[in-house]
């Protein structure tokens, strides 16, 4: 039952305050002389006033037997009478005619008039209850629309009472518009939500049982959730006819059902509520796979956006040299002759790399604009998402197997680094240091400085690109003139426990050497090894990306002036180390403690047969062999006679 205090209906307080009574319920000068011209003693005078003041307040002229004692004293001694009247002396006012006549005066006084019309009453409950399913806000909607139509207010009981049957009115009609176009096997595949199996649980209470808010690794799993919930709710009706507070309201009414309450409710109700919540869990969970999509774009997003600006930066100088050949091809184009000279100057200088020039050109274009796509693309790996990989299904490898059989590719592999390039590349990048140093160009002679650390050092000691990047100078011990040491959380081959390296230092292509000038220059004090620099010598906060490692050994190479540097790449250095080493006598064994490989096979395919090294072999077992060994070919018969005169 809904309480008085729970709405707005006036009523009087047992003991209100007296700054209250002054204000309210002090009758004004018209006010008493409209009491004696309707009034005839004293005593009616009183009673006429404690009607009207009680009704301007109350919206209603009440009892005045009901009427605090509080109220009763004041409005006495307001009205011109010197003591306080006995409730005997006013009962004449709540009883037959007189109390009548004293309320129709009371009325005209204020302007109200007395309602008749329930309906009129029981039509504007009904559109409050199109939006409000608590009885205390129906309440409260209809007093405020007597108080605007001038309708004196009717008893609280008669309020609640409408309000109650205005609610289920409403309430019935939508749970009808829901239910009538529901099919025969729509409201058997409803009823059978609520079937109880022989362990006590339902599917109505497994549906009421909703999983967690989705996370990036366990997006399968919701996503099978959420084609449930569609198939469940395949051939339910809209509910676009009911407004948003209401089906709130029966969201919850369903959720707090159980399964055998459900089966106890009106046919029309029990299907209703089924569909409206079987639809709410629906929207529910497409809103949080929605968020978890915006989520991880948003995560890949500013993580390709990253790789974007190092990627930039890092071919910063190789925008630069496109933009000074093609500041060259246009004085070429302006040199003074004719047609055969121009194209002449040209052909210098583009110098018979066209191709090249076109290429660069078309893969910086590729990222114009700030397109971050191809990083955005490199971000998403689906088995993290717990999607089955398709390369692994039993069709999929067989037919990968005929096609390597039918049309076999041969394995590529990285040009090797030969020592007599590394030397000369070492020379270049030593007078560049110098040259450049003499200009104050700090941002270039960084970068240059950087270079021939993480060049030397991924040579001589054989690093994938991946665990150069990740070295971190805290981790990094620099003795000079002696030795380098550093640790690495985690290697390609060593992923649970650190690994140790070091490195000497070297009478000459000395990568300690190397180190330790490039440490001093940039300042490191912290964080990863080989970060990026702009074109002012600001140093980036982060490391190298990995696949930035391939165009800046490139563009190195390019400016030292060595031949087709596209066919080097990180495995280049790995590679050159491991032929040098092995022309030079190390054991395999050797060679795979230091550079790291755990894999016969593995160091094998960085391993090259060298040409000379087999003819040394050939040549030293040929020498070995006794002369009488080898025999002479037998000797041509001589020719007949016959044959001689042919």
């Amino acid at each position: 039952m809904t309480a008085l205090n729970e709405t707005v209906y006036p009523q009087l307080l047992p003991e209100p305050k007296p700054r209250e009574l002054s204000d309210h319920y002090t009758p004004t000068d018209a006010e008493l002389a409209w009491a004696r011209r309707n009034a005839t003693t004293p005593l009616k005078r009183v009673g006429l006033l404690i009607l009207l003041k009680c009704a301007q307040r109350l919206g209603r002229c009440p009892l005045i037997r009901e009427v605090p004692r509080p109220y009763l004293d004041h409005i006495t001694r307001a009205g011109g009478l010197v003591r306080n009247l006995r409730r005997d002396e006013l009962q004449p006012f709540d009883q037959g005619q007189n109390r009548q006549n004293y309320v129709d005066q009371v009325r005209k006084r204020m302007g109200i008039r007395r309602l008749d019309d329930e309906a009129w009453l029981l039509q504007r409950a009904q559109e409050a209850a199109q939006t409000q399913h608590h009885v205390s806000d129906i309440v409260n909607v209809l007093v405020e629309e007597l108080i605007h139509h001038c309708y004196e207010l009717p008893g609280f009981s008669t309020l609640v009472r409408v309000a109650v049957k205005a609610r289920d009115l409403v309430e019935e009609a939508h749970y009808a518009a829901i239910a009538a176009p529901l099919s025969a096997d729509t409201r058997e595949k409803i009823d059978k939500l609520f079937t109880i199996s022989g362990s006590g649980t339902s599917a109505w209470n497994d549906l009421k049982q909703e999983p967690a808010k989705p996370t990036s690794t366990a997006v399968r799993e919701y996503l099978d959730h959420v084609r449930s919930l569609q198939k469940l709710a395949a051939g339910l009706p809209p509910l676009n006819m009911i407004p948003v507070t209401k089906l709130t309201h029966y969201q919850l009414l369903a959720r707090s059902e159980r399964a055998n309450e459900m089966r106890e409710l009106k046919p029309n109700k029990r299907y209703a509520l089924a569909v409206i919540y079987i639809k709410s869990c629906l929207s529910r969970a497409l809103d949080d796979a929605g968020d978890l999509y915006v989520r991880m774009y948003g995560k890949m997003q500013a993580a390709a956006t990253r790789q974007l600006r190092e990627y930039q930066v890092e071919r910063s100088m190789e925008v630069e040299a496109l933009l000074a050949r093609f500041r060259e091809t246009l004085v070429a184009y302006q040199v003074e002759g004719d047609l055969k000279q121009r194209m002449h100057a040209i052909d210098v200088a583009v110098r018979n790399e066209a191709a090249k020039l076109i290429a660069l050109c078309d893969e910086h274009l590729g990222f114009s604009n700030n397109n971050s796509l191809p990083f955005l693309l490199q971000q998403y790996d689906y088995t993290d998402q717990g999607f089955v990989d398709p390369t692994k299904d039993p069709l999929v490898r067989q037919v990968l197997r005929v096609i390597r059989a039918t049309d076999p590719a041969i394995e590529k592999r990285a040009r090797p680094l030969q020592l007599e390039l590394l030397q000369a590349i070492d020379r270049w990048l030593e007078r560049e240091i110098a040259a450049t140093g003499s200009r104050l160009q700090r941002g270039a002679v960084l970068r240059l400085k950087r270079d021939r650390a993480l060049l030397l050092l991924a040579f001589w000691r054989g690093f994938r690109g991946d665990e150069l990047l990740a070295m971190l100078v805290e981790n990094v011990d620099l003795r000079p003139g002696v030795g380098l040491t550093w640790s690495l959380s985690r290697t390609k081959t060593n992923q649970h426990q650190g690994t140790n390296f070091s490195m000497p230092a070297l009478s000459r292509l000395c990568p300690v050497t190397a180190y330790e000038a490039w440490a001093t220059a940039a300042g490191l004090a912290d964080g990863p090894v080989f970060r990026s620099i702009d074109r002012w010598g600001h140093l980036g906060p982060d490391g190298l990306h990995p696949n930035s490692l391939i165009p800046l050994l490139r563009r190195l190479f390019r400016q030292a002036g060595v031949p087709e540097p596209e066919g080097f790449s990180a495995h280049s250095l790995r590679r050159g180390f491991a032929n040098w080493a092995t022309d030079n006598g190390w054991d395999l064994k050797s060679l795979m403690e230091h550079v790291g490989w755990r894999d016969v096979k593995s160091a094998m395919r960085y391993v090259d047969s060298s040409q000379e090294a087999a003819r040394l072999r050939i040549e030293r077992s040929l020498g070995a062999l006794p002369l009488a060994s080898v025999r002479p070919p037998p000797a041509l018969p001589a020719p007949s006679t016959a044959e001689k005169l042919d």
